[in-house]
């Protein structure tokens, strides 16, 4: 099972809820076709992501098949970013250009003591 599908996995079983009715509801949707590891290698990968927040609140939802686990949303003049800090100590994060729509998913795991790096970058659009 490849890594981002692993994770996905993972966070479906950490508590992932029925998707909640957000009254001004923005989504973002996201396609990351590359890949960097720790060593620096760069992969071609198809990971993607969707977004839905609310513009004027912190409130944010990572969806995965139709259910959503609660994470942090922040826009600025630049970019929105979503913020996703997991029990283990461990931080995803994605950040959008606002300009260009152009992102960058950040995740790291730690594998038998070991860290792991991962950094995928895409696109993400309003939808």
């Amino acid at each position: 099972m490849p890594r981002p599908v692993l994770s996905l996995a993972l966070l479906t079983a950490l508590g992932l809820v029925a998707m909640p009715a957000l009254t001004n509801a923005q989504e973002m949707r996201c396609h990351f076709d590359r890949q960097i590891d720790e060593t620096g290698a760069i992969t071609d990968t198809d990971y993607q992501l969707t977004y839905r927040y609310e513009e004027d609140s912190s409130e944010a939802f990572v969806v995965i098949n139709d259910n959503a686990l609660p994470i942090i949303h922040h826009n600025g003049a630049r970019a929105v970013s979503f913020v996703n800090a997991l029990p283990s100590g461990l931080v995803l994060t994605t950040t959008v250009n606002l300009a260009d729509n152009k992102a960058v998913h950040a995740r790291s795991d730690i594998q038998e003591g070991d860290m792991r790096a991962h950094l995928f970058l895409g696109s993400c659009v309003p939808s």
